[in-house]
């Protein structure tokens, strides 16, 4: 095996871990938050968070992956780009005290305002962080990554759990928060030391080279969060605190496939497509094999929440969250659909066709506007509805602008690489559904269910549909 290979299946086991357990402790401090928060508070946080989200995809101005990429960085180059990133999180964290008396009026919620200028710290923590993020990920050092991930997100959580049983409401999600982004900033930029010292150079010339990638990195980034959280913000508007609440937590909830598993495999094939970008075949290999794997890992997860939703939806976040229930079934077809265009991104990145990808985006953003606002005409059911038609176009989309023109793969290969994981997911919960749905919803029908469900794929999927995994997975896994 080659060196570049084993350290990418290092990589993906270090991220691997990480994620179980950040995703495991999320789910738990969900469970607990929804029994002792009220659901308007949580739709709160929900536009603090997307104004949050936003400094750190902003503050590196797309440099980052134009590291990521650059084989031969120079220092001063290196130096440049940790001024600029500390630079932008003290302009962002500026703007958003600013802004937030505004943001408080548009939402009419008046201790929004004081919340947005407590929250103004995690920018400058992003600019702090954002290059030793990159510079750990170059150097493939992810058992490093993996372990800050874990500790800030241990300190974060014991800080929002204590908080809010000690009664602060939502002031505990914005402490919480403010650990996490602090802890995270501190110990990257000390275990980043190592690889880059910071001086006092700057020089906005010798990070030109690198500027027509991150100018498309950061549009690409500012409108792909826009689409993410586009229906978030207009929801908050329209339909008010409350169901924004219930629509957040579930959403947050189904979209944690999308952000720790497909990253495990994702963060780990950039840089590696990033390494054999000239050479066609290897990268459509590279591709095809991270669907493979990416679709292997969802689709248990989305089957079950589609299939068991009115069972797992009262139980997981208390029966006062009936009205969660539909949003939970039909947002996990939606992101099912979404996750299988997760692995053709480093294709973009790698090929350095940044253009592409803001056209991509721009047109993704135009195909959500119009679902979303016309989908809201009809309630929460009109978007969900609205929301599954848009996905699915987004595929086609993807195969279109992408996966044809830039690797050659053609529609039976797609199907053939992720329609077999899909359909035996469905029929595995669904007969699991049909031997423990009748069952009152308490936490013994959930697991029962859960475990039969993903007893039934993981043997199917290992017996019959992809054999070959069982040894990719053993190889990946072991020690050493």
């Amino acid at each position: 095996m080659s060196e570049l290979k084993q350290q990418a299946l290092k990589g993906i086991r270090w991220t691997a871990v990480s994620a179980v357990l950040t995703a495991g402790g999320g789910l738990v401090q969900t469970l607990i938050l929804t029994r002792i928060l009220e659901k308007g508070d949580f739709g709160i946080m929900a536009i603090i968070t997307v104004v949050v989200g936003l400094s750190v995809q902003l503050v590196d101005m797309g440099f980052s992956n134009a590291l990521l990429r650059e084989q031969n960085a120079t220092k001063i180059q290196i130096s440049s780009l940790f001024w600029l990133n500390v630079s932008m999180g003290l302009v962002l964290a500026l703007c958003a005290a600013l802004l937030a008396p505004g943001i408080a009026r548009f939402y009419q919620v008046p201790e929004l305002e004081n919340l947005m200028l407590w929250i103004t710290p995690a920018f400058i923590f992003s600019g702090i962080a954002a290059l030793y993020q990159v510079l750990l990920q170059k150097s493939l050092r992810f058992r490093t990554l993996a372990t800050i991930e874990i500790l800030s997100f241990v300190l974060s959580f014991a800080c929002t759990i204590t908080l809010a049983f000690s009664g602060f409401g939502v002031v505990s999600l914005v402490a919480g928060t403010l650990v996490k982004t602090g802890v995270s900033a501190l110990l990257l930029f000390f275990s980043g030391l190592a690889l880059h010292r910071p001086t006092m150079q700057f020089s906005w010339q010798n990070l030109q080279p690198m500027w027509r990638f991150g100018y498309f990195q950061t549009l690409e980034k500012f409108i792909n969060y826009a689409n993410v959280n586009f229906d978030t913000l207009l929801i908050g508007r329209i339909l008010g605190r409350e169901v924004l609440g219930v629509y957040d937590v579930v959403k947050r909830l189904l979209i944690q496939p999308m952000y720790v598993i497909n990253p495990v495999v994702c963060k780990v094939s950039y840089p590696v497509m990033a390494q054999v970008q000239n050479d066609a075949p290897r990268l459509r290999n590279i591709a095809l094999r991270s669907l493979q794997l990416v679709v292997s890992a969802n689709a248990p997860i989305y089957m079950a929440a589609a299939v068991g939703a009115d069972v797992l939806v009262p139980v997981v976040f208390g029966p006062q969250w009936q009205s969660g229930i539909e949003p939970f079934r039909w947002l996990a077809v939606a992101f099912l659909m979404r996750t299988l265009t997760n692995p053709f991104g480093g294709v973009i990145i790698a090929k350095g066709k940044m253009h592409l990808a803001v056209y991509l985006q721009l047109l993704m953003f135009a195909g959500l506007c119009i679902a979303v606002v016309t989908g809201l005409w009809g309630g929460m059911a009109g978007l969900l509805q609205a929301l599954l038609v848009f996905y699915a176009l987004l595929l086609l989309v993807y195969y279109i602008l992408i996966i044809k023109p830039l690797l050659g793969i053609t529609i039976p290969e797609l199907v053939m690489h992720t329609l077999p994981e899909c359909l035996w997911a469905l029929i595995s919960y669904a007969v699991a559904y049909m031997i423990f749905g009748f069952m009152e919803p308490s936490w013994f029908s959930v697991i029962t269910f859960g475990l039969v469900g993903l007893g039934l794929y993981g043997a199917g999927l290992l017996l019959f549909i992809r054999p070959g995994l069982k040894a990719e997975l053993r190889q990946m896994f072991k020690r050493g």
